[in-house]
């Protein structure tokens, strides 16, 4: 199963293989889907018993944000006298994975302080 997910998925993604849920000998491990291959492959980590493997997703095509860039973004603007309105929409552009409505209220709560 790891060496057909190794040929389909971007190998650096991190993943997890987690065995024998909820039994004696549970054990799970975090590490990229090819190093994960390879502890398998080269006996490190037993290939035996019932296994899940969990990828994480693709990285984002846009930019989210952290809150602390999104929060500078807007009171920046905000201090610019531009109307948090508006500053949301230039957030919006510069962080296109940020919620509109999250960045409009954010605008007001920071407007007001």
């Amino acid at each position: 199963m790891l060496q057909a997910l190794r040929r389909r998925t971007v190998i650096d993604r991190e993943a997890a293989l987690a065995r024998e849920l909820t039994k004696l000998h549970e054990s799970s491990q975090l590490a990229s889907l090819d190093e994960l291959y390879r502890r398998v492959d080269s006996g490190e980590e037993p290939a035996r018993g019932e296994c899940v493997v969990l990828i994480s997703g693709a990285e984002s095509s846009g930019r989210a944000g952290t809150e602390l860039e999104i929060d500078a973004v807007l009171k920046a603007l905000l201090a610019e006298g531009i109307a948090p309105s508006t500053a949301a929409a230039v957030a919006r552009r510069l962080f296109p994975d940020a919620r509109r409505r999250d960045l409009y209220q954010l605008a007001m709560e920071l407007g007001a302080e």
